[in-house]
């Protein structure tokens, strides 16, 4: 692979973004990349400090003598990323670095990684952190009365756990700058707050019997989209594997008898999942008419994505065997098709103040079918928290509607950040960023 450094400047955060690459960092197992982070900042003879969830704290203070001119400013990421990977790659994210590689896009060149997250959220925001660190070592950065505080924090795509339990002497300073975004000539201003959950509901099971010796075992899987983060890509118009799946089968289960044995997809409930699928049994006779159906389906779909997703692959199989000849029992399939088929997901409201901002969403992000129950997590954001409530409570409305045994649990809430526009350092960062590159944008998230 082509040098990283060769990319642009600065060299030392390419130097950082390859090494930190290597570094397992999924959400809650940070331990690695934060010796690594510690480490740095010995060799470089400054100050480490970590809080009770293991939040880091590098301090780089300034080298002026008049302490009382000193202005102390926070510069934060998180430590951890998102870890998917695509059907079919071997990949352990406790172990493996990842693959980078770099592609080249209407005449620019981009870092990827191969069938697997690339974990720039927030590595970029790592390694700008870690260069700067190296060039005030260097003596090439000298920033004056400022007290430079580096802040890591943990487990912040589980629903920023680390940030929630933070020490708080451990952001005192007279600015605070989050480097977790993704669009140059921006800065983020604001963002939603959360809600996550878990649903799970209980199914019963029958077995395939010598009436049924004419049934086949089918599989429909869906691949080849986007995906992206249920937060900052929700607005994009991608489709969600888990939301074409179940309406897929919704349609299916009106025209065929089609038993479904499983529905599984998605990963994390904070990305847009980008591959799902389901097993069923199937009349053999009615195989082929099923397969039209689908691909009809199919036509009007990637009419409705079409410019978005341009790699949407549907692919039906029959299966030679399955070794699990159970299958949902109709009155309860049905009741959960209709569950599935009407949950939100996407854009829910727009805000009235802000062109193609996103007010309150719904990301519909895993689907795991088990023995005795079916599970899957939706992740929810909204500036307020009525609109968040109102969200939760009709998806509540819709299960008990349904009539079926289920359970929530495993809530995840944080807070949101309202937007102040006529901050200070807003206003700061706007004629710093105009006499560089003539453009600037606010933005709420």
């Amino acid at each position: 692979m082509e040098n990283l450094t060769d990319l642009c400047d600065p060299p030392e955060f390419w130097e950082y973004f390859y090494q930190i690459s290597r570094i397992p960092r999924c959400s809650g197992n940070e331990d690695m990349i934060r010796k690594f982070i510690e480490n740095e900042a010995k060799k470089m003879s400054f100050q480490t400090e970590l809080d009770q969830v293991k939040n880091l704290l590098i301090e780089i203070p300034s080298k002026q003598s008049q302490v009382d001119k000193k202005i102390i400013v926070v510069l934060q990421s998180h430590l951890d990323m998102v870890c998917e990977k695509n059907e079919g790659i071997k990949h352990d994210f406790t172990k493996d670095p990842l693959k980078l590689k770099i592609i080249e896009k209407e005449n620019e060149k981009w870092v990827t990684a191969d069938g697997t997250t690339l974990g720039a959220d927030n590595g970029v925001g790592i390694s700008y952190q870690l260069a700067i660190m190296k060039k005030v070592s260097n003596g090439d950065l000298d920033f004056g009365p400022l007290n430079i505080k580096l802040l890591f924090t943990v487990d912040e795509e589980g629903g920023l756990l680390g940030a929630s339990q933070i020490r708080k002497e451990m952001v005192r300073g007279a600015y605070l700058l989050n480097l977790d975004s993704e669009e140059d000539n921006t800065f983020t201003i604001g963002c939603a707050g959360g809600n996550r959950y878990n649903v799970e509901i209980k199914i019963e099971r029958s077995i395939l019997n010598q009436k049924n010796k004419n049934v086949v075992p089918v599989k429909i899987s869906i691949s080849g989209l986007i995906g992206g983060h249920s937060g900052t890509d929700i607005n994009k118009g991608r489709a969600n594997a888990l939301k074409l799946i179940s309406e897929i089968c919704w349609k299916l289960n009106k025209k065929f008898d089609i038993k479904i044995n499983s529905i599984n997809g998605g990963n994390l409930s904070n990305a847009i999942p980008r591959e799902a699928g389901v097993i069923f049994f199937l009349i053999e006779k009615d195989l082929s008419k099923l397969i039209d159906e689908v691909y009809k389906n199919l036509t009007e779909v990637r009419k409705i994505f079409d410019g978005i997703e341009t790699n949407i692959d549907v692919k039906v199989e029959r299966l030679e065997t399955l070794s699990d000849n159970t299958y949902i029992k109709k009155e309860i399939q049905n009741r959960l098709l209709d569950i599935l088929y009407l949950l939100p997901n996407g854009p829910i409201i727009f805000h009235p103040k802000m062109n193609n901002l996103v007010h309150t969403s719904s990301n519909f992000g895993t689907v795991k079918t088990k023995k005795d129950n079916i599970e899957f997590i939706l992740s929810q954001r909204s500036f307020t928290d009525y609109d968040k409530d109102v969200l939760h409570d009709k998806i509540i409305t819709l299960l008990n509607l349904s009539k079926l045994s289920y359970r929530t649990y495993e809530y995840v809430r944080y807070l949101g950040w309202p937007p102040n526009f006529d901050s200070k350092v807003s206003e700061i960062a706007k004629k710093m960023n105009i006499l560089v590159n003539g453009k600037f944008a606010l933005k709420v998230r």
